[in-house]
């Protein structure tokens, strides 16, 4: 969209990362995927240093997952690629479950 306009989630998408902040938190992916969403600008490297103050990997990975609600549905889906494309398994797994939910209801 052009700058001017407020990104816009869809309420699907909405949905989906309220569904799966909490496995996003447990799965606590932020060291494994901040530097590709830096590297695909989606997360400004202004926002990694701010969210690399906390304490745990699971309240960095909370930190991250919010900014997704204040972004539009493209950075979701670059969200799930990120993820999708991870070499560890259970984050691969993750992305493709919310991939999946993204594509069943449109």
């Amino acid at each position: 969209g052009s700058p001017s306009s407020q990104p816009s989630l869809s309420e699907q998408v909405h949905r989906i990362l309220v569904h799966y902040r909490e496995e996003f938190t447990r799965k606590a992916p932020f060291d494994n995927i901040k530097q590709a969403l830096v590297l695909r600008r989606v997360v400004a490297s202004e926002d990694i240093d701010i969210i690399n103050e906390k304490k745990t990997k699971q309240e960095k990975s909370a930190a991250l997952f919010e900014i997704f609600f204040n972004r539009d549905d493209q950075d979701f889906e670059v969200l799930c690629d990120v993820l999708e494309k991870h070499h560890v398994a259970a984050l691969q797994q993750l992305g493709i479950k919310m991939r999946s939910k993204a594509t069943d209801i449109s």
